[in-house]
């Protein structure tokens, strides 16, 4: 019982719940350190048209490929959380601005580097990334979390496939 309340069932990947309390524990550890946390939120772009035009099962299969492509190219002190529908959420402790900017690379290449078979074509997916970082300062996961979203949005209203990094 207490796995699934941890992980999401379809991904894999850690739960939104889950990750949020991750982010909790991120915030004390790191503020009493001075040490950098940032958070990404990975964005499939175009999901909801790719999943109406093939159905839910193959938009399943798309969602469980995106999350084991995502934590190929993360560290083992990184946590992968599926945050809401196609969107999923990187805590990255430790990680500053400079390396924040290629992780959010490495992410993108990580959705759109390789195409997806799907029934008789292929689809290449790509993702809008938002990238916060913050050092020692007093927050909440609920505050970083609306920043990273708005970051996400800016990358959407950039034209799709891009990193923002909001630093």
């Amino acid at each position: 019982m207490e796995q699934q309340a941890t992980v999401d069932g379809l991904t894999l990947a850690w739960s939104k719940d889950s990750t949020l309390q991750k982010i909790r524990q991120e915030i004390t550890s790191l503020s009493e350190l001075h040490a950098p946390l940032t958070l990404a939120l990975v964005d499939l772009d175009d999901f909801e048209l790719l999943n109406k035009l093939y159905g839910a099962g193959v938009g399943d299969r798309v969602l469980k490929d995106a999350a084991t492509r995502l934590q190929a190219v993360i560290r083992p002190s990184d946590t992968l959380g599926r945050y809401d529908g196609d969107c999923f959420l990187v805590v990255l402790p430790g990680c500053d601005t400079v390396s924040a900017k290629y992780v959010g690379e490495r992410l993108r290449k990580a959705i759109s580097g390789v195409p997806i078979v799907l029934e008789t074509t292929t689809h290449t997916l790509t993702a809008s990334i938002g990238i916060v970082t913050e050092r020692g300062a007093e927050t909440t996961a609920e505050t970083l979390v609306q920043r990273v979203l708005e970051a996400v949005q800016r990358a959407k209203d950039d034209g799709k496939d891009v990193v923002i990094n909001e630093g």
